[in-house]
This record gives structure tokens, C-alpha cells and sequence, in this order.
């Protein structure tokens, strides 16, 4: 203990020596390199001499000491100051409306396709974090049927996008045993290239169980839902199945999410505050959350702060 604190009070002595006689003017009181503390202390005393030496060593020694004890105090602190995310947080299925790419693009870069990228990479440290956090499922907003009405230039960059951070993905989903699906209401604009992209990662995931990553492409929800209406009149007229049986549980299978339990959360950023047309059937009494910073800047803390205000809600399901 004596040696850490001489080490602190050595330049609080050396401060205190040079404005006592100037900066410079005292070679012969110079105080010598730690960590010999020892030395420091035996040559306090025998160059500064007597009382004025003992008084020296006490304001270094009390110095170094509040230091110390400041130091502790900010670091103790920091650590509490630090959320803890519970282990029991409740959040099995968390769904992302990952907003705010083109805003963040244009403002940091000047190009909006530049935050699409990033927005990428994003996803990929955000599956990552959901993992470590004991998350099971993560359902991503990947791209809406009314992203179509963009430029087309835009939807081509958006496309090249996707296709970079699919592959990279897809890696990441065969290392670390990760399912991965992609729910798309109307695949049929998609180009040919990423239907065969997409159908090589879900057969190649197929099997894996540690993580389940939903991909929302060319997806709406109210397309979702007709198409599961649909699906079930075909069955109807083909007398496989009758009107009465059409429950709320044959209905939610007929979903792209069929078989997934409904989101737990449902996470929005860019600060806005609307589902737009995103599983509206499966988010029903699901707990919304919506940060304000875009898709690109979300960081491992706030993910720890949202599963932690979580935690503390009382979810009563419509009661």
C-alpha cells in the first residue's frame, strides 16, 4: 500500500517543491524516479532535513491518498452506474424495425447509401449481442413492398447491399449453428440472384437450433395476411378443411412467422413511433420500445437498457 502511494504523492512532492522555490531552482531537492519508494522517503528526509522534510512527505502522503480514494469512489461508481441486463429479462422473440439508415447516411457521409451499409454492419454486431443476451429469436424489417417505390438506382445499391451482408451473415449462421429465414409477402420483384441467395442460406440453416434470425424481405404485413386468407379458402374449396376450424391458431400457422412464438418487444429507432405494416397480426400484445438515434448508431449499451426496462414491465396480455 505504502509503495502505491508514494508512487502517487512522488510528482504531488515534486509540484510542491517547485512552487515552494521555483521551477528549476532546487537540483539538490530533486526527488528521485519511483518506484524506488523507499529511496523517495529516506532522501525526503535527508535532503529536505528535520520538520520541513516530515511536513513534505505528509501533504504528499495525504494527496496521494485522496487520489486514491477518489479514484476508488469514481470507479465504483462507474460500475454501478453500469445496468446489468437480468438473465431472466423475458425477451425470447425481439423484433426490430431497423429505421433511420438513409437519415444517418446523408448526415454522417452525405450519402444515404453509405448508412445502409453501416446499417449492415449494425445487424450483424446486433445478432451477436442478441445471442449473448439469451435472446432466441430476432425478427428484422429488412426491407418493405413499398421500399419499392424508391428510385431505382437506390433499390440496385439496397439489393448489392443485402447480398454483401447475407453472405457475410450466412457464415456467421453456419459457425454459430443460427437459423435463418426470410419472410417475404411478395418475392416476386426480388431479382433472381437473391431468390437464390436466400433459398441456398435457409436450406443451408435448416438445421441449426442455437438462434432463430427472420429476415423480413419484400415483406408487408397486410400482403401476409392476405395471402394466409387465401391460403386458407384454397384449403376450403378443396374441402380440406372446413370454415369452423379456422381459428385463431390455424390462422397464425398459416403466417409467415408460422410456428414462432408472437414478439415479446418490438423496437423501433429513429424516433418514430408507428409499426408501418409490420407484423401487425403477431404483435398484438407485444411490449413496443423506440429509441431515438438511427439504425447505424444503436450500440451494445442500448440494447442492455431496453432489455433491462423490459424487465420491469408488467405485461397483462389485454387483462
Amino acid at each position: 500500500f505504502f509503495a502505491m502511494v508514494a508512487s502517487h504523492g512522488h510528482g504531488v512532492g515534486q509540484a510542491i517543491l517547485d512552487y515552494a522555490l521555483g521551477p528549476g531552482q532546487h537540483p539538490q531537492y530533486h526527488l528521485p524516479t519511483l518506484p524506488n519508494e523507499v529511496a523517495f522517503m529516506q532522501s525526503a528526509f535527508q535532503d529536505l532535513g528535520g520538520l520541513f522534510g516530515l511536513l513534505i512527505m505528509l501533504l504528499c502522503l495525504l494527496c496521494a491518498a485522496q487520489a486514491l480514494l477518489y479514484g476508488l469512489a469514481g470507479h465504483m461508481s462507474h460500475r454501478k452506474a453500469q445496468p446489468s441486463v437480468p438473465s431472466d429479462h423475458g425477451v425470447k422473440h425481439l423484433a426490430v424495425i431497423m429505421d433511420g439508415n438513409r437519415r444517418y447516411g446523408k448526415h454522417k457521409y452525405g450519402v444515404a447509401a453509405k448508412g445502409h451499409w453501416d446499417g449492415g454492419q449494425t445487424l450483424c454486431d446486433f445478432i451477436d449481442w442478441s445471442m449473448e443476451f439469451g435472446i432466441s429469436i430476432l425478427t428484422v424489417y429488412a426491407f418493405s413492398t413499398e421500399n419499392w417505390n424508391r428510385e431505382p438506382a437506390e433499390i440496385k445499391v439496397l439489393m448489392s447491399i443485402f447480398q454483401q451482408f447475407s453472405e457475410k451473415i450466412h457464415a456467421t449462421a453456419l459457425a454459430k449453428n443460427i437459423r435463418v429465414r426470410f419472410l417475404s409477402s411478395y418475392p416476386d420483384p426480388l431479382p433472381d440472384h437473391i431468390q437464390a441467395l436466400v433459398h441456398s442460406i435457409e436450406s443451408s440453416t435448416d438445421h441449426c437450433t442455437a438462434f432463430t434470425l427472420n429476415v423480413c424481405l419484400s415483406y408487408g404485413s397486410r400482403g401476409e395476411i392476405v395471402n394466409a386468407c387465401q391460403s386458407l379458402a384454397r384449403q376450403v374449396l378443396q374441402g380440406e378443411l372446413r370454415p369452423e376450424e379456422i381459428d385463431e391458431a390455424r390462422f397464425g400457422r398459416a403466417l409467415l412467422t408460422g410456428g414462432l412464438p408472437d414478439p415479446d418487444l418490438v423496437l423501433r429507432t429513429s424516433g418514430e413511433c408507428r409499426v408501418s405494416n409490420y407484423l401487425l397480426y403477431q404483435l398484438a400484445y407485444s411490449e413496443l420500445s423506440f429509441l431515438d438515434k438511427p439504425w447505424p448508431a444503436v450500440t451494445r449499451q442500448d440494447l442492455m437498457d431496453i432489455l433491462s426496462h423490459y424487465s420491469r414491465r408488467q405485461r397483462r396480455f389485454g387483462k
